[in-house]
């Protein structure tokens, strides 16, 4: 836009200052209810701000000239916005995605080679032998010490805690010539449901 078609814009909010600020105190408690009662919305900040931005979208239209279609526009998107966020908040970090994806692929199949877990309601890795494994069949997977940063906070398979000793159920069917120990070290995660 030209500064000729914006330069007024201050002027006119701080002119309307006071039905700016009753508006949006009036309409932020009707979009919070609104958006509390949106499943994609989960989290009371984002809902909270986002309710804020509807209202001041309201307001928005007291002080420039928009069309109730583009108000209309305008408060669609900020509820996408909302949504979107929450499904961002949703989802695991980058690494952590790409490790359940490496586990997954190396992981498939009748038999486990990479759970150690004996109890099916948990994933038990031991870092070291998913590494291990990962680099003998060639699979990309993020750097040891940046998976340890961010897989605490695993979501889509919650983590439970790190450096547990496990009865390993893959030691435990590897061949009685090597008798390895059948305990070891693993970060346990909630299996999915």
């Amino acid at each position: 836009m030209d500064v000729e078609n914006v330069s007024g814009f201050v002027l006119a909010a701080t002119k309307r200052e006071k039905s700016i600020m009753e508006l949006i105190k009036k309409q932020t408690p009707v979009y919070l209810k609104e958006l509390r009662q949106n499943p994609a919305v989960k989290m009371p900040r984002l809902a909270e701000t986002h309710a804020q931005m509807l209202a001041v979208a309201d307001a928005l239209a007291l002080v420039i000239k928009l069309t109730e279609k583009q108000l209309d526009a305008l408060k669609n998107q900020i509820r996408v916005m909302a949504a979107e966020r929450q499904q961002v908040i949703n989802n695991d970090h980058v690494l952590v995605q790409e490790f359940w994806e490496a586990f997954d692929y190396l992981d498939n199949g009748d038999m486990s080679i990479l759970n150690h877990s004996r109890d099916p309601k948990f994933i038990a890795v031991n870092l070291n032998h998913f590494m291990q494994v990962a680099a003998e069949r060639r699979q990309q997977v993020p750097q040891l010490r940046d998976l340890k940063k961010v897989l605490k906070t695993s979501s889509r398979r919650k983590f439970v805690e790190t450096n547990r000793v496990v009865n390993s159920v893959i030691r435990g069917t590897q061949s009685p010539l090597a008798t390895p120990s059948t305990s070891v070290k693993c970060w346990i995660f909630q299996a999915e449901k």
